[in-house]
């Protein structure tokens, strides 16, 4: 058993995701290596005085408090997108999960969380939106009709030049709003393109 608990104790010293336990009233009273790095922790200082939402900014204690712990202690479990503040205040974006263990009389003895620095994810997603919207200037700006249409006809985009020229959608399908009919447009390439779904 003393094998077992060294083992696992340096599994949890060894990986890159905080982990942290604390008990009902929120105190922490354990954060392993990288937790500690990621908190801006020395690897022997004191976290007696550390507390739940000293962890967080406040929004994400806010969700911590009101969302997570409350679902923890109710179904043993808790997922989410959260953040943790840095020793200079900068906010990391964690995915985090908290559990909820139970002593032997079933009654919920202490917490534990385990969470992930995402910041690289949330990065290359803020660079693909970036990206996007820089694709969507340019079609916005084309001195052309440009529109894109789903299988059921209806207008996802319309570039600026078009709307110019024939008005918003409003969820409207296009052989509705562009022609006033009750179904599509038999002489209509893109209605050849969607009936056959290959390129004319």
């Amino acid at each position: 058993a003393e094998k077992s608990r060294n083992r696992l104790a340096h599994i949890v010293e060894a990986t890159s995701d905080l982990i942290g336990i604390a008990n009902l009233d929120g105190q922490l009273f354990y954060i392993n290596k990288a937790g500690r790095k990621m908190l801006g922790f020395g690897e022997e200082e004191d976290i007696s005085g550390v507390r739940i939402v000293d962890a967080h900014p406040d929004w994400a204690s806010v969700m911590v408090l009101t969302e997570g712990i409350p679902s923890a202690l109710q179904t043993g479990f808790w997922s989410g997108e959260t953040a943790f503040l840095g020793s200079d205040g900068t906010e990391i974006p964690a995915s985090q999960v908290i559990l909820a263990h139970k002593g032997p009389n079933g009654e919920v003895e202490f917490l534990s969380t385990i969470a992930r620095d995402i910041s690289e994810r949330k990065r290359a997603e803020e660079a693909v939106k970036a990206e996007r919207q820089r694709f969507n200037n340019v079609l916005e700006m084309l001195p052309a009709y440009l529109v894109l249409l789903t299988p059921d006809y209806h207008v996802p985009f319309a570039n600026r030049f078009f709307q110019e020229r024939f008005g918003e959608s409003h969820g409207r399908r296009c052989f509705e709003y562009l022609f006033g009919r009750s179904e599509p447009c038999e002489i209509c390439e893109t209605y050849t393109v969607l009936k056959t779904m290959a390129p004319h």
